[in-house]
């Protein structure tokens, strides 16, 4: 049972608005049949990926292009929601052959997998890598670089050795 669909017409609108306004440009490496983005000219978002309005709705420019020239966003056989996943990892890509359906954890999944750096520059080598129980229940462990978890643990340390050298001050 599709969860989301583009009515014909509005299909082929927003596939004309979606080619009228894209330029190509040569793939990046990883993609299988080699087949050059497609880069949307039009409104981007802070984030740096497409935006227009399709459907009555706005939405990013990915989500439009598999609704407008592939089909239906369904489920998978579990009832979960699907998300247009990326391929070639340009987020103002909008050729189809670049994009697959997949849920959202595995689309959280792949990202994690190809991050190679910690937000603050450290290599996520093997040696450098620490996995961290969840934050929340019912989350899954995630990486942690070793050097900046090293650098919060010295800082903690600092605060509590500050906070106990106060208290004893003040009990005095």
């Amino acid at each position: 049972m599709p969860v989301y669909q583009l009515d014909r017409t509005e299909a082929h609108r927003v596939m004309q608005v979606l080619v009228a306004r894209s330029e190509p440009a040569p793939s990046p490496k990883g993609i299988p049949d080699a087949s050059p983005c497609l880069i949307w000219q039009g409104c981007t978002v802070t984030d740096g990926y497409g935006f227009i309005r399709a459907g009555g709705h706005q939405m990013h420019t990915q989500r439009a292009a598999w609704l407008s020239m592939v089909g239906p966003i369904g489920t998978d056989d579990n009832g979960r929601s699907l998300d247009v996943y990326l391929l070639c990892q340009v987020k103002t890509c909008v050729n189809p052959k670049h994009l697959e359906l997949v849920t959202h954890a595995e689309a959280r999944l792949r990202q994690e997998r190809k991050r190679t750096h910690c937000n603050h520059g450290h290599e996520l080598t093997k040696a450098n890598t620490v996995m961290r129980p969840p934050k929340d229940r019912g989350k899954k462990p995630y990486r942690a670089c070793r050097t900046c978890s090293a650098g919060d643990q010295l800082r903690y340390q600092a605060r509590r050795k500050a906070a106990r050298a106060r208290e004893r001050e003040t009990a005095t």
